[in-house]
């Protein structure tokens, strides 16, 4: 696996992508079934990772996507509006598009900015630290 910038940073087959591991934040894809996705994130979310976390949801507009967020452990600013940018186009095109397993800190994160609404499944329950 590649760091984050290489130019040989991805591996792509019918099943699954695994992209990392950059650091701090690693990305990989695995897909479910049709065009839907489950985008499993880890790390810090952050200005540096966000260009590649836009990139790996970008390729995958034309379905559902939930992104598991189970081994994230920041998330700024930039990363967020990233996430409401993918929440919004996936909703314009009749997809959705859903944040799942927030750890206590980006899901405080999240919250304070008001987007729960937007961003979190709502079957997610909250994790307490």
């Amino acid at each position: 696996m590649s760091p984050v910038g290489s130019t040989d940073d991805a591996t792509t087959n019918d099943h699954a992508e695994a992209v990392g591991p950059p650091a701090p934040a690693s990305l990989g894809l695995g897909r479910d079934t049709g065009e839907d996705a489950t985008v499993t994130f880890s790390g810090e979310l952050d200005v540096a990772s966000a260009p590649r976390v836009r990139a790996t949801l970008d390729r995958h507009v034309d379905g559902d996507v939930v992104v598991s967020m189970t081994d994230v452990s920041f998330i700024d600013s930039v990363a967020i509006g990233v996430f409401v940018g993918a929440a919004q186009r996936a909703s314009e095109a009749g997809h959705r598009f859903v944040l799942r397993d927030l750890q206590p800190a980006p899901r405080r994160v999240i919250e304070l900015c008001g987007l729960l609404d937007l961003l979190v499944d709502p079957d997610e329950p909250a994790r307490h630290a």
